[in-house]
């Protein structure tokens, strides 16, 4: 019995953790308008880089940002951000 329950609430946690709480959307809702990488990104929240580009593709709050935004002739670039 205790091992269910156990087994529940680490389902749970799963859930709330990668579901719920993205971890690259709070970041840059704090960072407000700032446009970052998938490599910074990694390194300040010390996520694997592949964990990032999937929270970022995962979430439709968080947008990729345009070559031109960031002063780049580059079409396809992992920049991400928010919209204030």
């Amino acid at each position: 019995m205790k091992y269910n329950n156990l087994k529940i609430n680490s389902i749970i946690y799963y859930i709330i953790l990668h579901y719920i709480m993205n971890p690259v959307y709070v970041y840059l809702e704090n960072a407000s308008g700032v446009k970052l990488s998938i490599r910074t990104l990694s390194k300040r929240l010390n996520l694997k880089k592949r964990t990032v580009h999937y929270y970022c593709y995962k979430d439709p709050r968080i947008r990729k940002v345009k070559g031109f935004e960031v002063g780049t002739g580059k079409s396809k670039i992992n920049v991400f951000t928010i919209d204030p």
